[in-house]
């Protein structure tokens, strides 16, 4: 009896120490458009980094006319060039401008262009957004 008992006592330790050996679960970012994205990972840990670009540009310029054009409330540069399509970012003469944010894989920010005629005399400031996309470059026409 003695002996059944020993064996039921070893079979039933076993038992809970192979189910308590749980392997445990990856973590990091388990989105693949980030920039830190983990392909291994099992379970999000919230890390996730995400970057984007965005061009922006006009399609005519005359004499001295220019924007100034500011993100979230910071000045990033003037757009003085034109161009007759969508320039891809980086291109010479056009206003490329990349972000780094945490969250999600798009990201708002506040835009403000101040617009100068040709004489150079301020005409007036166009607030508006710029919706930035992870691993992308997004276009905007001034």
């Amino acid at each position: 009896m003695k002996t059944k008992q020993t064996l039921l006592a070893v079979i039933l330790l076993l038992g809970i120490g192979i189910t308590s050996c749980k392997k445990e679960k990856i973590r990091g970012c388990t989105t693949s458009s980030a920039d830190n994205f983990k392909s291994n990972a099992e379970e999000d840990d919230g890390s996730c980094q995400y970057s984007g670009r965005y061009v922006f540009w006009t399609a005519s310029v005359v004499g001295s006319e220019r924007a100034d054009v500011f993100l979230e409330g910071a000045f990033i540069g003037a757009v003085a060039n034109a161009f007759t399509s969508a320039p891809s970012c980086g291109a010479t003469g056009a206003l490329t401008v990349e972000k780094s944010w945490t969250g999600s894989a798009t990201k708002s920010y506040s835009i403000s262009i101040d617009v100068y005629d040709s004489g150079g005399a301020f005409v007036g400031t166009v607030p508006s957004t710029a919706n930035f996309t992870a691993k992308t470059c997004t276009s905007r026409e001034l």
